[in-house]
């Protein structure tokens, strides 16, 4: 059974990193966002941040950027699953063209 950890809508001021979730818990989370609102030339960045010890530095796990172009043939974009057991903090940056609103979540089994 999969378990919905978090979920909404970011409008994206461009330009600005938006922090859409941080969660503080030990799974497996997969997010998931939907790009379909991009336009041409218009890109998003998404980023995964975590901690290695509880007492250590939020670090980026990964980094994905998305484009109109992969909106038009996958408007509902993943990340990598991250197994977390301190922190997990979901962002997204859209860069270029006019802000957009983004549907989010963040899934785990």
């Amino acid at each position: 059974m999969t378990t919905l950890e978090a979920s909404g809508t970011q409008a994206a001021t461009v330009g600005t990193e938006h922090t859409l979730t941080t969660l503080a818990v030990s799974k497996t989370l997969w997010p998931e966002i939907d790009i379909s609102a991009l336009a041409a030339g218009e890109f998003v960045e998404v980023r995964i941040k975590t901690k290695t010890l509880s007492g250590g530095t939020t670090r980026t796990q990964q980094v994905c950027v998305f484009s109109w172009l992969d909106a038009g043939v996958t408007p509902g974009v993943d990340g990598e699953p991250i197994i977390s057991d301190q922190e997990y903090i979901l962002t997204l940056k859209q860069v270029g063209g006019t802000g957009r609103s983004f549907p989010w979540k963040v899934l785990s089994p």
